[in-house]
């Protein structure tokens, strides 16, 4: 059904973008001009989104051209099921901190936006202020999928650092909002953190929450595997 409504809409906009010319398109809805990670989503960002993931350089390009404190490093690979490609030393994004995390470029651009259209405004509209750090277990880890049963023969996408767990948030008054302490219940801090995952799912192809099971009690399990969830 999903890409049934994708379909529609990227055929809406080529009718719409042919009988126009080039000039007359606004920047942000020119789907041949690079992505900016600043401009206001629309379905035209989420197509550009879709294709900077199959090519390094335009990935890092869109990086640099945000204020995201990012290093750009050398491949890790330390086998053929470990390793983190397009690799990013990832410690600011775009107005929030955290502890330096080497990650996929694509994970740091969707985290970038994540923050930036969902997190910041959930926090400001449920908290009554901004958020000045994120939380996070780190994205990359060379081992198997844990499963209630135990872990699995699969490996995890955290193997490719293709995900990220996030732990809690620090607000710019100080308050600190963890996932372990802060999840159950119906007050401000309770809904900020369901806004927040409901935000990654967004994003993110799979969202993992404390609503899932007891493995993810404590995070929010993120990543860009080939299946859909939001749970």
């Amino acid at each position: 059904m999903m890409i049934r409504v994708w379909a529609a809409l990227a055929a809406i906009l080529c009718v719409s973008l042919m009988v126009l010319r080039p000039e007359d398109v606004p920047r942000p809805w020119q789907p041949w001009s690079p992505l900016v990670l600043s401009d206001e989503p629309n379905p035209v960002m989420r197509w550009k989104l879709r294709t900077i993931s199959f090519r390094d350089d335009t990935c890092r390009a869109v990086l640099a051209r945000s204020v995201a404190r990012a290093a750009f490093r050398e491949d890790l690979v330390d086998s053929d099921t470990c390793h983190i490609r397009n690799r990013v030393e990832l410690s600011g994004l775009d107005l929030t901190r955290l502890a330096p995390v080497e990650t996929r470029c694509e994970i740091a651009v969707r985290l970038y936006l994540w923050e930036r259209n969902d997190l910041q405004p959930a926090a400001r509209d449920l908290l009554r202020s901004g958020l000045s750090q994120i939380h996070h277990f780190s994205s990359y880890s060379c081992r198997a999928m844990r499963t209630g049963r135990g872990d699995s023969t699969r490996m995890s996408e955290h193997a490719t650092a293709n995900a990220i767990d996030i732990s809690g948030f620090t607000l710019d008054d100080g308050r600190r909002i963890d996932l372990v302490s802060g999840w159950d219940g119906d007050g401000p801090e309770a809904r900020f953190l369901r806004a927040a995952r409901d935000g990654l799912c967004r994003w993110f192809n799979i969202v993992l929450s404390p609503d899932y099971n007891a493995l993810h009690r404590d995070h929010f399990h993120a990543d860009m595997g080939r299946f859909l969830t939001c749970r």
